[in-house]
This record gives C-alpha cells, sequence and structure tokens, in this order.
C-alpha cells in the first residue's frame, strides 16, 4: 500500500502508512511516521512476518512485548516481583549506540539473533551502562556521571517511564546550581558485575518463558547472552573480639539482636520485620506468640533437671527466603538471653528500644555502632549470619545439620556461609602436626 504525506496544524509533515491484506491475513491497520523511511521498514516488517506466517515459520515479536506479559503473568508468582519491576525500569532505558549513531531500546528489539535483535541489543545496553561512573539520587529523580567519548565526565539527567509512557532519552545536565549539588550528593559508585548480571538474568528468564510457555520462538537465545562476571566476593572477618565491640557501643535493645543474629543466624528482616515495600512482601517481626521455652522436670532427691519439651522459635514460610517455615531449637545460651528479654517484655515484640516500640532507626543506629566499635566498612547485618555459619563448621557440625540449623535449601548456600577462621585453621594444622 502506499505511503500518504500529512500536514500536521503545527507544519510538520508526517507519513501515514495503511497495511492491508486478506489473502496473507492482514487486517486493515493504519501507523502514522516522522519519516517516510520508518514508515516503509513497517510495511515491510508487517509484510515479512506475514509471509513467515504462511510458510508456518515463527513471527518475530518484540522483546518489549514479552518483558510486559512476563511481568504481569509469571513475575508476580515469585517472591523477587518487585525487584523484577525495579529491573525492567532500567531495561527500558534507551541507550546509544556508538557505532549506529542512534539511540537503542530493548524494547524495538526482536527475539533473536539478528542485527536489530535482542542479543546484539543487551549488549549495546550493557556497554552503555558501563559507562556510568557515579549514580546520585536527588528526591525521586535519577542522574548518573558518565565517561564521555573525549575523555571527560559528565553529568546526565536519567528519566524514568511514566505508567506505561515509553521512556525518553537521558539528557545532560546543564544547570550550575544542580551540578553543585550532584558533586556534594554521596550517591553511589558504578553499576556492578553483579546488578548487571541480575539485569542479563531477567532478559534470560523473558526468553525462556517466550520459548517454554508461549512457544514464540523456537530457540535458547538466553544461552547466546553474556553474562557479566561475578563481583568478588567480599571477605567476611569475623572474630568474637569484634562482636564484643559491637554489644558495647550497642544501644539498649539493638546489642541483645545483634548476640541474638550471631547466635542463630536469623536475618534482620525475622528479628526485627520488614515493611512491604522494594525488597519484598512485609514480614512480621519475632514475637512471644512464636517463641516456646523448654519444660524441664526436676528431681527432688538430686536436683537434677531433665529436658521433657524442647524450647523452640520459629518464622514461618512466608517469612523465609527459600519460602520454608524454620523452626529453630533452643540452646542453654539462646534460653538465658531469651529469658532476660521475657523478664524486659514491653509489649508482644521480642526485640525493642527498651519501651517495647521498634527500632525504627535501625539504618543510624545500626551505623554508629559499627562506627564506634571501628568495624569494617563494608560490614553489614547479614555478615552475623556468616558468623553462625562458622561457629557451626568449626564445631564441626556435619553438612545436613548446618542446612537444618541455618535453614539452607542447598549445600552450595550453606557452604558460603561457613567459612572458617584463620586462627581455626591454625589451630587445625598445630594439632596435625602433633599426630
Amino acid at each position: 500500500m502506499p505511503i500518504y504525506p500529512r500536514k500536521r496544524k503545527n507544519g510538520a509533515t508526517v507519513y501515514d502508512c495503511v497495511v492491508s491484506d486478506k489473502k496473507r491475513g492482514i487486517p486493515r491497520t493504519k501507523r502514522t511516521f516522522k519519516k517516510r523511511k520508518d514508515a516503509k521498514e513497517w510495511e515491510d516488517d508487517v509484510r515479512s512476518n506475514a509471509n513467515n506466517k504462511l510458510l508456518g515459520r515463527q513471527e518475530r515479536r518484540l522483546f518489549g512485548i514479552a518483558l510486559t506479559k512476563y511481568i504481569r503473568e509469571i513475575s508476580p508468582q515469585k517472591r523477587t516481583h518487585q525487584c523484577d519491576i525495579d529491573n525492567m525500569t532500567s531495561l527500558r532505558w534507551p541507550a546509544w549506540h556508538p557505532e549506529k549513531k542512534c539511540w537503542v531500546s530493548l524494547e524495538d528489539a526482536y527475539m533473536d539473533n539478528t542485527a536489530d535483535g535482542i542479543i546484539a541489543a543487551l549488549s549495546a545496553w550493557v556497554a552503555d551502562l558501563q559507562q556510568v561512573e557515579r549514580r546520585a539520587y536527588l528526591g525521586h529523580e535519577t542522574y548518573h556521571k558518565r565517561k564521555t567519548p573525549e575523555g571527560n565526565s559528565r553529568w546526565y539527567y536519567q528519566p524514568h517511564p511514566a505508567n506505561h509512557e515509553r521512556p525518553r532519552p537521558r539528557s545532560e545536565v546543564t544547570d550550575k546550581r544542580l551540578l553543585a549539588q550532584l558533586e556534594k550528593t554521596k550517591g553511589r559508585g558504578a553499576f556492578s558485575g553483579s546488578t548487571i548480571r541480575t539485569r542479563q538474568y531477567l532478559v534470560c528468564s523473558v526468553l525462556r518463558a517466550a520459548l517454554r510457555n508461549w512457544r514464540w520462538i523456537d530457540t535458547d537465545l538466553s544461552r547466546l547472552i553474556d553474562l557479566e562476571k561475578k563481583g568478588k566476593a567480599r571477605e567476611i572477618l569475623y572474630d568474637y573480639d569484634l562482636l564484643l565491640r559491637l554489644l558495647i557501643h550497642a544501644p539498649v535493645g539493638l546489642d541483645d539482636a545483634i548476640l541474638f543474629a550471631a547466635w542463630t543466624g536469623w536475618r534482620r528482616s525475622n528479628i526485627f520485620g520488614r515493611k512491604e515495600g522494594r525488597a519484598g512482601r512485609a514480614i512480621e517481626p519475632l514475637t512471644w506468640a512464636r517463641v516456646s521455652f523448654p519444660v524441664y522436670k526436676t528431681n527432688p532427691s538430686t536436683g537434677d533437671r531433665s529436658l521433657i519439651e524442647l524450647g523452640l522459635f520459629w518464622y514461618e514460610g512466608d517469612a523465609a527466603k527459600n519460602e520454608e517455615s524454620h523452626y529453630h531449637p533452643m540452646d542453654e545460651r539462646v534460653e538465658q538471653l531469651l529469658m532476660i528479654r521475657w523478664n524486659e517484655r514491653r509489649g508482644n515484640n521480642v526485640f525493642h528500644k527498651g519501651n517495647g516500640s521498634m527500632l525504627h532507626a535501625f539504618d543510624t543506629a545500626w551505623r554508629t555502632t559499627k562506627r564506634k566499635a571501628q568495624a569494617p566498612g563494608g560490614m553489614r547485618w547479614h555478615d552475623l549470619r556468616h558468623f553462625f555459619g562458622g561457629q557451626l563448621a568449626e564445631s564441626g557440625a556435619t553438612e545436613g545439620e548446618i542446612m537444618d540449623l541455618g535453614n539452607w535449601k542447598s549445600p552450595q548456600s550453606a557452604k558460603i556461609y561457613t567459612k572458617r577462621r584463620r586462627e581455626h585453621l591454625l589451630t587445625v594444622l598445630e594439632r596435625r602436626g602433633k599426630n
């Protein structure tokens, strides 16, 4: 069908393209383009897909359609649904292609391995993201400091897509006041290989769904994606002196929680709870309703105690990362700690500030405690879980026992948390030398 030029009220010329072919199964469709070239490419693409259908070939589908379908139908069933939405937002950012001298959008890429396919587009998108040196966040706006071909660095405003609108390309920041403010913000550094890898994983998941669930493609394109290398694992330098310093400098309520985490391996969300948000669904903090103290029987003649009922504390599957409920047996030292908390209880929450209220300013309290305790700068609350795993490994616990106590599903997961201290390894070597 011919392409018709048309003048708009503002004087701009646009091109209307109408395609209709009943024999090939093409219903009457009209699209408007700013350039004749784009209209011609669209018409050729529609006819090509119609011919492929007649010949029994796969229709070329856009990745953007598959991404939207995945987020709406498959992702909501995952615990990482909110993370998928955040990663999808980043995947929608247009990337500048230095060779083609144009903006490339993953949404407009076909799900194949051609020059305009998703594999080539994702490669250009990753290369573009790797040019970011710093990130700053002012309010709800995002800014990236990027390397330029000239060898210097400039700040760019990275707009987020609003609702279902197409995201706009980034634009350079020229306002001097804003530039000065961006330079002062702490922000974050460049995108790590792990972050880019996570977003590549989402693309892989969408492509696998297009292959297995919807039969939109006939090859596993996810295998062609060159995943970024994993970031270097942080070395967890846990020791008892550091734990003692944290306990000394921690405020009331946080000190007992630190000790509880080091002895049980519980995550921060399972101890203090979590509101629904970017990290996932809401999680209830540890309450006395989920603590059962052990029951003993005392011999009147000797005074000895024997255990009748095991003490337990637990969280349900909806609060677990692996979606499995975890019932943790209560050993003597944890029993004593929880008994102290019971005697000082102020409401339903086991850990609180002393008056029953939650530690709302947790990040500030934890950061201050680490600074006073001279803890490593990169230490996180989750490192206490590594401390717990290391203790289990040093105590001689078997692989199955470690997995049960830490609620790890696989030996590979448990192995990450069971690194021995250097002092313990030295003790092993010395013991071997004496034998």
